[in-house]
């Protein structure tokens, strides 16, 4: 799992003036070389997209293995946006006078240094209890799987055995997102979870964390359930889930900053790529199924949450899942130390 790292790009420092604060400006012929460079990169970074979307098409349309085809289809839609995103920045570098190309590489350097400072003081005003509440939650579920029962036995008391959901015990759907295959599985997962759910409390609010990463969960787990005949266990359904809020109410001055976006769409690929190499052993399912359910509830939120009586479900929504979710635990725990 990928982990949100880097540079940070938000905050407009208006108009398009150049932002330097000396008055310099390169000859025309300076301007000239500097632009052709820079239409140069931006044609190469809009070619490797387009190369690398067309075997995913293929392999979606003729391999018959029903989860490499999803990743493909997935990887597909996730090249598509980011071809879409460089062609679009292309040509309006191709608009652009060599001068105005300047000004606007000036004007964005100056923009990532204002967002990395916004972000710096924001992080260090929000300490994410909520993230942390969750991820104790998880670790101590995890910690009475593996040092506790082992996770031989832990499958067929709480994990999502298909067979099992389909005659009846649904709770496995909640109960298996608490569990792991191995300390590192657990570890990754931690580790993503931490990352994407701290940001949402910097970006958005405490409590949305629970709705996204349950939402994530139980739509994965679903996917999962109808697309993969195997055992699956873990939280990355839910972890995909609050990348997929994240990324749907990533943009607009009041929410997280358009930077998250694209950093977001890396996470996708990565995991894209990750699931179609260890298809065998990674829950792709779950993972396509997670990341969609958090990016519905996104755009369900960003449509919602200023009308006042739907920003009162919400809010109840969110203490629900919270709710939820520290009821699932307990449950879990409970199911594991059965016959223990």
């Amino acid at each position: 799992m990928s982990v949100l790292s880097g540079s940070l790009e938000a905050s407009s420092v208006g108009g398009g003036s150049d932002p330097a604060p000396s008055g310099y400006v390169p000859s025309p012929g300076t301007l000239k070389a500097i632009h052709a460079d820079g239409l140069r990169l931006a044609r190469g970074r809009m070619l490797l997209p387009l190369l690398l979307l067309g075997p995913c098409v293929v392999v979606s349309l003729v391999v018959a293995d029903r989860e490499i085809a999803l990743v493909a289809q997935v990887f597909a839609v996730l090249l598509s946006g980011w071809a879409f995103r460089e062609t679009y920045d292309w040509w309006q570098m191709r608009r652009r006078t060599p001068l105005d190309s300047w000004r606007a590489e000036r004007r964005e350097a100056a923009e990532d240094s204002a967002a990395l400072h916004e972000n710096d003081a924001r992080i260090a005003e929000v300490v994410p209890i909520v993230s942390y509440g969750l991820f104790a939650v998880v670790a101590a579920v995890t910690a009475v799987q593996i040092f506790g029962v082992g996770v031989p036995n832990s499958l067929p008391r709480a994990a999502l055995v298909k067979p099992a959901v389909f005659a009846g015990e649904v709770w496995r759907l909640l109960t298996a997102v608490y569990l792991h295959g191995n300390f590192w599985h657990f570890q990754a997962n931690a580790v993503a979870l931490l990352s994407f759910a701290a940001l949402i409390e910097v970006y958005d609010r405490r409590a949305r964390v629970a709705l996204a990463f349950l939402v994530g969960a139980l739509i994965g787990s679903v996917a999962s359930t109808l697309l993969s005949a195997t055992t699956s266990v873990g939280a990355s359904g839910g972890v995909l889930g609050l990348a997929g809020y994240l990324f749907a109410v990533g943009v607009g001055p009041t929410s997280a900053p358009s930077w998250l976006r694209r950093h977001l769409v890396r996470v996708f690929l990565a995991t894209a790529v990750l699931g179609a190499i260890g298809y065998l052993f990674i829950d792709n399912a779950a993972h396509v199924g997670g990341a969609a359910g958090g990016v519905a509830l996104g755009c369900v939120v960003r449509r919602v949450q200023h009308r006042p009586a739907w920003a009162v479900g919400l809010e109840a929504c969110d203490w629900i899942a919270a709710v939820t979710l520290i009821a699932g635990a307990i449950f879990t725990t409970g199911r594991l130390l059965q016959a223990w």
